[in-house]
């Protein structure tokens, strides 16, 4: 097993593929992208984001960056 003193520690290691976003609400965008950047499949709790359209618009970043959420 491996501890992480950090999600951006988390986020760079080469060996993680897919993360679960257990965040409060309000975290779930900043962190989904964080993920996205760093090359990580995502699993984010609901709701996603707070409406709609910042939701379409997460997916779309989603999308841009090559990884499935």
């Amino acid at each position: 097993p491996v501890a992480y003193g950090s999600y951006e520690a988390l986020l760079a290691d080469p060996q993680i593929d897919a993360v679960y976003i257990p965040l409060p609400n309000t975290l779930h965008d900043e962190w989904t992208r964080k993920a996205a950047d760093a090359g990580k499949h995502i699993l984010c709790e609901k709701p996603l984001t707070p409406t709609a359209p910042e939701a379409e618009a997460l997916i779309a970043y989603c999308h841009g960056k090559g990884v499935k959420l």
